[in-house]
């Protein structure tokens, strides 16, 4: 199948393979862990930053994906609904079904966590602490 600028035909939707994606992050972290330690003052605390941070733009630009179709939420319980029940399956292919963590490697996703609400209009945020065991 070609690619035209026909405009009878519509293009299918650009998708990438959940493997291509999985490989993709797993050398985006080592990567950010390798430099940012090999800084003068990079550290713990400056990977978690970068992660969390990048988790962040990438929340907004899935917000903005997946809800330009989508009226306004009106109330914060929509868009808790929303994360819980659409953003929560297109990130990680199943229901929320408990909220608890064992705190470790957690920075990226809950980025992606407060980009979304950030960008749903939701002012509180929540921030991930780290602490040795």
């Amino acid at each position: 199948m070609s690619y035209s600028d026909d405009s009878n035909h519509s293009l299918p939707p650009r998708l990438v393979s959940e493997a291509c994606m999985d490989l993709f992050l797993i050398e985006m972290v080592d990567t950010i862990c390798r430099t940012t330690t090999s800084e003068p003052d990079g550290d713990n605390d400056a990977i978690f930053f970068k992660l969390e941070y990048l988790g962040y733009l990438i929340g907004q630009k899935l917000i903005e994906r997946f809800t330009k179709d989508r009226p306004r939420f009106v109330d914060t319980l929509d868009v808790v609904k929303f994360i819980c029940k659409d953003l929560w399956v297109i990130l990680f292919k199943k229901q929320i079904d408990n909220l608890k963590t064992n705190h470790r490697y957690v920075w990226f996703p809950c980025g992606i966590i407060r980009g979304a609400l950030a960008s749903l209009g939701t002012q509180r945020t929540k921030r991930v602490y780290s602490h040795s065991t």
